[in-house]
């Protein structure tokens, strides 16, 4: 048995077994621009893929706006002209498009970071959000890490995007656990409609636990109990049972 812990309180409660979600890349926004620039040919077939791509996010999330709000957000966070212009200033100074909208991520997100307010602040998982969308888009990544949930798993990644929800069968996972994130993140707000419990904060847990343990969300105790002993998960699955119909994988988020 291992207890991990985390400094975000949540009211979260649920048993079930761990879905890791792991990253296929994408690259670092420390990347350096490339020396010497690029060339002007280089310029314009960058310029031409990086506005199908802006194109074909913006389709996606028109789309997807028509059922939840977050995703209108994001549509204005594509269309202000502050994002596609710094990513041309980063293509200008020697960067290839993909690196460009890597560095303009982190250039805005940090931006967002740095305010006090802790809803704004989490506006900048939005802004990598939108450019990750547009770096899935360049790099034709069209794979679903989501496609083969377990129902009643609890879903562990470093991070989860909103543009995460919209490939997740919602009725599959009773859990979402993260590394990174805050309370009022997109994601916990979405989370909380389906009734899901969420808890985040938990540094390493998307390396920490393996696909198939058996976890235990406590956010009021602030700590993920990770293959409990019998005993333990004994007293969980009494205090979840008596919250929710079902009493061997549960979830609850208020």
């Amino acid at each position: 048995m291992r207890i991990l812990k985390t400094l975000v309180p949540s009211e979260a409660l649920a048993i079930g077994p761990a879905f890791v979600i792991e990253r296929s890349g994408g690259g670092k926004a420390e990347v350096a621009c490339r020396e010497p620039g690029p060339s002007r040919a280089g310029i314009d077939e960058g310029a031409d893929g990086l506005s199908e791509a802006f194109a074909t996010v913006a389709r996606q999330l028109a789309e997807l706006s028509e059922s939840h709000d977050v995703f209108a957000a994001h549509l204005e966070i594509l269309e202000d002209p502050l994002l596609r212009e710094t990513i041309d200033e980063f293509v200008g100074e020697g960067c290839d498009v993909p690196t460009a909208v890597r560095r303009t991520s982190a250039t805005l997100a940090a931006q967002f970071a740095d305010i006090d307010d802790e809803y704004l602040r989490a506006r900048a998982d939005d802004v990598r959000d939108v450019c990750r969308r547009l770096l899935d888009c360049l790099q034709g990544t069209t794979d679903n890490a989501f496609e083969h949930l377990l129902k009643g798993c609890v879903v562990v990644a470093d991070e989860l995007f909103p543009s995460d929800t919209a490939m997740i069968d919602m009725s599959m996972p009773i859990g979402f656990l993260t590394a990174k994130g805050s309370r009022t993140s997109h994601v916990c707000i979405i989370a909380r409609q389906h009734g899901i419990a969420t808890m985040t904060g938990v540094e390493g847990a998307h390396r920490l636990i393996r696909t198939g343990d058996m976890l235990i969300l406590d956010g009021k105790g602030g700590q993920v109990v990770v293959n409990p002993d019998g005993p333990t998960l004994d007293e969980y699955t009494k205090r979840v049972g008596r919250q929710l119909p079902s009493p061997s994988v549960a979830g609850q988020l208020a």
